[in-house]
């Protein structure tokens, strides 16, 4: 009579201990709640990638520093917003992305102003969106001033609106450029 061969039992996880019986989803280690680990199994083995050491289980230290990192870089961004801002909350999705626009500024500038001066847009496009940048970067300055008297201003000679501009407190020097 032939002895019937059984298959070979799974290896030990990389973490973790190995099970009596795969989980519902295949990987036959034990989770540390005392259960079948219900993760599911890896094509090329018998447990999850986590119990397999595949991904961040490979190196755990090395992922935690770059997590570390990282939270680290948001703890920072969100100080820096909220130092900008002089507030705590932001409590709409317009001030969310003026926050973040605040943080990102030299990028966003740096990605716009390329885009305006890549060749390989069309230059019409360009064109139009130098212009908008000039304009959002130095609007165009602009004055009112409602002038009450007895001085047409379609008709006044020059010195007669510079006598008028002065009465009222208008300051005619330009700033310097």
């Amino acid at each position: 009579m032939a002895a019937v061969e059984q298959p070979p039992e799974p290896a030990q996880p990389r973490w973790g201990t190995r099970g009596t019986s795969p989980g519902k989803r295949g990987c036959w280690a034990i989770a540390k709640t005392g259960r079948p680990c219900a993760a599911q199994v890896r094509n090329d083995g018998d447990y999850c990638s986590a119990h397999a050491g595949h991904g961040v289980a490979a190196d755990p230290l090395a992922h935690s520093l770059v997590g570390r990192k990282a939270s680290a870089e948001a703890r920072r961004q969100r100080a820096d917003l909220r130092l900008v801002l002089g507030t705590r909350r932001l409590d709409s999705p317009r001030a969310a992305l003026r926050a973040a626009a605040i943080v990102n500024a030299e990028r966003l500038a740096v990605t716009t102003v390329g885009a305006a001066l890549d060749p390989n847009e069309d230059p019409l496009k360009r064109a139009r969106l130098a212009l908008e940048i000039i304009e959002a970067s130095d609007p165009r300055q602009t004055a009112h001033a409602v002038v009450e008297g007895e001085v047409d201003l379609e008709s006044a000679s020059l010195g007669q609106l510079m006598a008028l501009a002065e009465s009222q407190g208008i300051s005619l020097d330009r700033p310097s450029a």
